[in-house]
């Protein structure tokens, strides 16, 4: 159950944090950068939750929470690098579209005990590892350009 109220204060947290740093003109990259920053660690938290319930195979939400980390260090990457940006590197949180399903997938497990949780972790996960790996070839071809 405690998935549940973490799923809520993250869903919260990232409706109220955007708008309000944008609001009191205080947006930058640095602060989307850690928002998404946060938004992983709850998502891992929630991830490690159904982990420790047994609600997931370990392998399996090990290697789903590596390939998400991956993937959006390249898909960071791979939209945002030298563009101009106010911190490190602009930020870029594709991922942020498989956070919100794993959310409704997981709340639909908790609130109504439907159950769905392995066959779209396990989607997700073939989905991320995917575009993963697409990041990582289009990373590399674009470096290899630059040595030439």
């Amino acid at each position: 159950k405690w998935a549940g109220l973490i799923i809520i204060i993250s869903i919260i947290t990232d409706f109220v944090d955007g708008p309000l740093a944008r609001q009191t003109h205080q947006a930058s990259d640095r602060g989307m950068f850690t928002d998404m920053f946060a938004d992983s660690v709850f998502y891992f938290s929630v991830v490690g939750s159904f982990l420790v319930a047994r609600y997931l195979n370990i392998l399996w939400g090990v290697f789903h929470i590596i390939i998400y980390t991956a993937h959006d260090v390249l898909s960071v990457l791979a939209h945002n690098e030298g563009k101009k940006t106010d911190w490190v590197i602009k930020p870029y949180a594709k991922s942020g579209y498989y956070k919100g399903i794993m959310y409704v997938i997981f709340l639909l497990f908790l609130l109504f005990n439907v159950d769905f949780i392995y066959i779209t972790v396990g989607l997700i996960t073939v989905l991320i590892t995917y575009e993963t790996i697409y990041y990582y070839i289009t990373l590399h071809l674009r470096w290899a350009k630059l040595k030439q």
